[in-house]
């Protein structure tokens, strides 16, 4: 997960990605404040099977610590003790197999400084400790969806149509279209698979009527 800076009225982009999957779980253009995040942090682990615990990365915003520990905490239970004092009290701690590690960039004005690595909850392998996955799929939107561009004059009209487009980008992204960096076996020849059918929420990749026309429900995914 990670915010990134939109335009300089202090509009961020939230996006949040399946780094092995490349499936979005997220897309938000909103404020950058403590609502927005626990609200978006929550949209994401809504889409999680309950039984999976994900590896989480995400940049320094320092919201993202509580509310993902709100999600994936349990109680301790005190042990009784015969000798005298103040009886211990139950505590939250982390659920065992909750890895959640931050990638913080410290910049002077808009050159990079450097770049500190840090495990929040667990030990996160330095090999998945980078949000690069995050950051490609964010100019991948900006590709896609002129108004997210940088230095533009287009833009739209309210806050619901950009809603939609988002949406319908993410569906698009996910369901209709091949990652080149996904491919599966079928029928003794290799071929490029869309997110979803890494997943397993689609069994082929889907047009945009299939889509338009298609009922909605909701999935859970658990890779």
């Amino acid at each position: 997960m990670r915010g990134d800076h939109f335009t300089s009225a202090g509009t961020w982009l939230w996006t949040s990605i399946c780094s092995f999957t490349k499936y979005f779980l997220g897309i938000r253009v909103d404020v950058r404040n403590e609502r927005v995040c626990n609200e978006f942090v929550d949209s994401v682990i809504n889409k999680i099977k309950n039984n999976h615990i994900p590896i989480f990365v995400t940049d320094g915003y320092l919201p993202y610590k509580d509310r993902i520990f709100k999600h994936y905490y349990h109680m301790t239970t005190p042990v009784k003790e015969r000798r005298r004092g103040r009886p211990r009290v139950s505590k939250k701690i982390p659920k065992e197999g909750l890895l959640y590690g931050q990638v913080i960039k410290n910049r002077n004005g808009k050159k990079l400084e450097n770049v500190e690595y840090r495990s929040v909850f667990g030990n996160v392998p330095k090999c998945i400790l980078n949000t690069s996955s995050v950051e490609r799929s964010n100019g991948t939107l900006r590709t896609f969806l002129a108004f997210l561009a940088r230095l533009t004059n287009r833009f739209s009209r309210s806050a619901e149509q950009m809603k939609a487009k988002i949406d319908l980008f993410r569906t698009y992204y996910n369901y209709c279209l091949p990652h080149g960096s996904l491919s599966e076996r079928f029928a003794g020849r290799t071929v490029k698979v869309t997110p979803a059918m890494s997943i397993e929420a689609a069994e082929r990749p889907m047009s945009m009527r299939e889509i338009l026309d298609f009922p909605h429900r909701k999935i859970s995914i658990c890779k």
